[in-house]
């Protein structure tokens, strides 16, 4: 509160608080600042995630590239034909156990 001196017209503080009043203010400052510095508790939540593992779709017994005969080596026409026919048959069989793994991964 600020009150004037009638005599001289300048101002001066009439009373100061009391104590209990200092006292209740510095716990309502306290209190104050002691409520923004708290935050609340984290929400802990266990949750399951399914991700996919990549898994070989290729059987670990699958058969590796045959040995192909060579038709360069060949001799004559008629081996050149023999060692190509064979190697033909060869291939085929691959292809057709290689399709049949490719069908199984789709």
């Amino acid at each position: 509160m600020i009150r004037f001196n009638k005599a001289r017209n300048s101002p001066f503080i009439a009373a100061l608080p009391s104590r209990f009043q200092r006292a209740a203010l510095a716990s309502c400052v306290a209190l104050t600042l002691t409520a923004c510095a708290t935050t609340p508790e984290p929400i802990i939540r266990v949750e399951q995630v399914l991700v996919p593992v990549p898994v070989s779709c290729v059987p670990e017994d699958f058969p590796g590239a045959p040995e192909y005969p060579d038709p360069e080596q060949a001799q004559d026409r008629a081996e050149w034909l023999a060692l190509t026919l064979s190697g033909d048959a060869l291939r085929r069989d691959r292809l057709a156990d290689a399709e049949a793994v490719i069908e199984g991964c789709r």
